[in-house]
């Protein structure tokens, strides 16, 4: 259970976030912070689709939320 409150929590980040960069007066500001964020992004072409990597702090903040939804 603790995975799928984990899912439904992030997918709610997700949709806040997205609410909030609709916001013109910080956009700019928030994508600004987000480039910091994002060293590197990799599309890798594979047989059953596309896998994106992230490389930089948004990856490291992205495995620490798995580590929190894994933990009991």
């Amino acid at each position: 259970m603790r995975t799928n409150e984990g899912f439904f929590r992030c997918r709610s980040n997700v949709a806040s976030l997205a609410r909030a960069l609709s916001d013109p007066s910080i956009l700019t500001g928030a994508l600004e912070i987000i480039r910091v964020l994002i060293e590197r992004v990799t599309v890798l072409l594979e047989r059953d689709g596309v896998q994106i990597e992230l490389q930089g702090a948004v990856a490291a903040l992205i495995g620490l939320a798995q580590n929190e939804l894994k933990s009991p």
